[in-house]
């Protein structure tokens, strides 16, 4: 089972992105840097806990931060020999797509934890979590872009 991912996606036109003003992109950028660390930090606290290496291995990539490096090298301290994600799975998704804050867990075993196994029970944390924060995000974003058109 792969490693959650979940992709925070706001779309612009690309045949219109010329059209629209810097700030506009500038002020989208800042909200979703934002909304990419604060929902990474409730993840990782709602996660469960048993060495830590879960909650440790959750990270983002939104435009202009990326904390894949430092989550993996907590993680490993805290589950050595664990085979992570690789950064080129971690950071090929938003390579391709402008716009896109990133919320994934490096930890091979995660999806196990999220939707159980046949001998261990779900412990539902990542998407809970993640839909607990969207609608919230969504606002900050709109909100963002309505700013940068005022100030363009």
């Amino acid at each position: 089972m792969p490693a959650s991912i979940y992709k925070l996606h706001v779309h612009l036109d690309r045949g219109k992105l010329d059209n629209i003003p810097s700030s506009v992109r500038q002020q989208l950028n800042v909200a979703l840097r934002k909304a990419a660390i604060e929902i990474r930090n409730a993840v990782r606290n709602a996660a469960p806990k048993d060495k830590g290496a879960l909650a440790a291995s959750v990270y983002a990539v939104a435009p202009g931060y990326n904390s894949y490096a430092s989550a993996v090298a907590k993680a490993s301290l805290l589950r050595p020999g664990v085979k992570w994600l690789s950064r080129d799975e971690a950071e090929e998704s938003s390579a391709r797509v402008p716009n896109v804050a990133i919320i994934a867990m490096a930890a091979p075993y995660g999806g196990y934890v999220e939707y159980g196994t046949s001998r261990n029970s779900a412990q539902p944390f990542f998407y809970r979590t993640i839909d607990e924060y969207r609608y919230k995000y969504f606002d900050i974003i709109n909100q963002a872009v309505a700013k940068g058109v005022e100030s363009a």
